[in-house]
């Protein structure tokens, strides 16, 4: 034994072809590969779920689109009725309407 090694150092080098031990950057090269891949299929089982969200989202939405279009036509036929049964009604309703907006448009 060499005077300034002592016992518990080891002896064999990362360079040695004897050593079948894998090194420490082909080590951390598989970890990087598993870690991406990992990563990959999260990424794709997140996509897969956002999607069907949105689609899910996007058929709501269509369905509620629908209703709210049926309410505002019943409204508007509605009110067509009650501006031809009361004329001048309507037009001083709508002039008040127009006189408080105006007034506060102005204090602003």
């Amino acid at each position: 034994m060499q005077d300034n090694q002592t016992e518990l150092e080891p002896t064999v080098t990362a360079t040695d072809a004897s050593c079948s031990c894998p090194s420490a950057r082909d080590m951390a090269v598989t970890r990087f590969h598993q870690a991406r891949a990992f990563a990959a299929a999260k990424v794709n089982q997140i996509r897969k779920a956002a999607t069907e969200q949105a689609g899910t989202i996007r058929d709501y939405a269509q369905e509620k689109g629908v209703v709210i279009r049926d309410k505002a036509k019943h409204l508007h036929e509605a009110s067509e009725e009650y501006v031809k049964e009361k004329p001048t009604q309507s037009m001083l309703i709508a002039m008040g309407v127009g006189l408080l907006i105006g007034l506060l448009i102005r204090r602003r």
